[in-house]
């Protein structure tokens, strides 16, 4: 068992919720679910107390749990019983808490608070250096960091997996594929045409969007040297074939999570362990 109380954070994405326990800024467990699984309320409380249990045969106790959700239904149904189980305190990312950087979103209550999140970790870990943060996730998101810490904005786009569902599902002879890093750029057989078209169109989004965010933050914002971080479950298969993007770091969310609750932990948003389930007005997790 650690000697230690972790900070239990909590990613509750739209294809897969993950669990960290993470200790002095070092990641002590880590666990990921379908987040399909949380979103059922009989699954969602044995998952919880399965979860429960696996984190009290290693940690004395949690400090508090962190969480980003952009499903309110798996956080409705998770979130209580493992706060519950766990009697620890809850901070539920948003852009209402505080955050290590100025915000500078026209509707901050509609920002996905594993956006927040993100741009959190970008924030302390490139402390004054402009930042592009590329989530590779079910969405693919940019977020704009500027050097004096103040988020500029960003964008969303679909991601290859839900271009691929589309492309089979909406049209009458191509085939069902699974979106794939391919070293072809002509294929010569359908599914190789498809395979390549998406996974190289995507690599050319990104390289292009890249150039033009760069181009607007020196016209607009006069930052001339920018960090470009990758992120997300496809981050890895992008940045390998993508010279223009510096650093991955495949937990920046999670990260982003510890930073936030480390700097509400004696706030009123990080609310006390008793306070418990039945106050439901106290659990708004972010939408979109």
């Amino acid at each position: 068992m650690y000697a230690t109380k972790p900070i239990l954070a909590l990613d509750i994405g739209n294809t897969h919720s993950t669990l960290a326990a993470i200790g002095k800024r070092k990641i002590l467990w880590t666990t990921t679910l379908q987040t399909a699984s949380l979103t059922e309320e009989r699954k969602a409380k044995q998952l919880a107390k399965q979860i429960s249990q696996a984190i009290a045969l290693r940690f004395e106790r949690v400090e508090c749990i962190g969480v980003a959700s952009v499903v309110p239904q798996a956080y409705q149904a998770f979130v209580p019983m493992l706060e519950k189980n766990l009697h620890a305190k809850l901070l539920t990312i948003s852009a209402s808490v505080n955050l290590p950087f100025k915000m500078g979103y026209k509707t901050p209550q509609t920002l996905g608070a594993d956006r927040i999140a993100a741009v959190a970790f970008a924030a302390e870990r490139f402390p004054n250096q402009a930042t592009i943060i590329i989530d590779f996730g079910t969405a693919i998101t940019y977020d704009l960091l500027s050097s004096n810490a103040k988020y500029l904005g960003g964008l969303i786009l679909a991601s290859p997996h839900i271009v691929a569902k589309s492309l089979w599902q909406h049209t009458a002879q191509l085939p069902k594929f699974q979106w794939r890093k391919t070293s072809a750029l002509i294929g010569r057989t359908t599914l190789e045409c498809l395979e390549a078209g998406l996974f190289w169109s995507k690599v050319a989004e990104t390289e292009g969007l890249i150039a033009k965010l760069k181009d607007e933050l020196k016209k607009k914002y006069h930052e001339t040297n920018v960090i470009v971080v990758a992120t997300g479950g496809d981050a890895e298969q992008f940045a390998r074939t993508i010279p223009a993007i510096d650093f991955i770091e495949k937990h920046a969310v999670l990260c982003g999570i510890r930073i936030i609750v480390e700097k509400n932990l004696s706030s009123p948003a990080c609310r006390a362990a008793h306070r418990r389930t039945s106050d439901k007005s106290t659990h708004h997790p972010i939408k979109g």
